[in-house]
C-alpha cells in the first residue's frame, strides 16, 4: 500500500534547492535593478539637459535664472531612488545631477551621485571611472 504524501526529507530537499538558488539569484537581481534605476536616472538628467538649453534660447542666451520646475520633465521619475537637482548655474553653465537615495544609494555605491553639463561631459562623484557608470 502506497502512501499519497510527501516525507520529511523530501520536503528538506525541495526546502533546500529552493534556499540555494535563492541566494545565487539574488545577488544579480539586485545588480540588475540598480543599474535600471540608473538607466532611467540618466535618461532624465538628459531630458533636463534638453530641457536647460529650450531655457537658454527662450533667455536671451542665459541659464541665469533657471528653477527646476522650469526643467523639471513632465514624466519625473517617483520611485525615489535618485533625488535630481541643478548644482551650478552661471549665465553659460551649469551642473545637473541626480543623488541615489535609499536602497539605490546601497545597491549602486560604485556609481553613486550622477552629473551632466553644460558640454555633455557626464560624470559621476563616487566612481573611479566616471565614464563606466554612464549607459547611455
Amino acid at each position: 500500500m502506497y502512501n499519497k504524501g510527501i516525507t520529511l526529507i523530501e520536503l528538506l530537499v525541495t526546502m533546500s534547492i529552493i534556499v540555494l538558488l535563492g541566494t545565487l539569484i539574488y545577488p544579480s537581481f539586485s545588480s540588475l535593478l540598480a543599474e535600471h534605476h540608473r538607466h532611467n536616472a540618466e535618461q532624465t538628467l538628459l531630458i533636463m539637459a534638453k530641457n536647460m538649453e529650450i531655457y537658454k534660447v527662450q533667455n536671451h542666451q542665459s541659464y541665469t535664472g533657471v528653477a527646476f520646475a522650469d526643467i523639471k520633465p513632465a514624466n519625473l521619475p517617483t520611485d525615489h531612488h535618485y533625488q535630481f537637482s541643478i548644482t551650478i548655474v552661471t549665465e553659460q553653465s551649469y551642473q545637473l545631477e541626480a543623488q541615489p537615495e535609499a536602497s539605490q544609494a546601497h545597491r549602486d555605491s560604485e556609481c553613486g551621485t550622477l552629473t551632466l553639463d553644460q558640454l555633455g561631459e557626464r560624470g559621476s562623484h563616487e566612481a573611479k571611472k566616471p565614464n563606466n557608470c554612464w549607459d547611455i
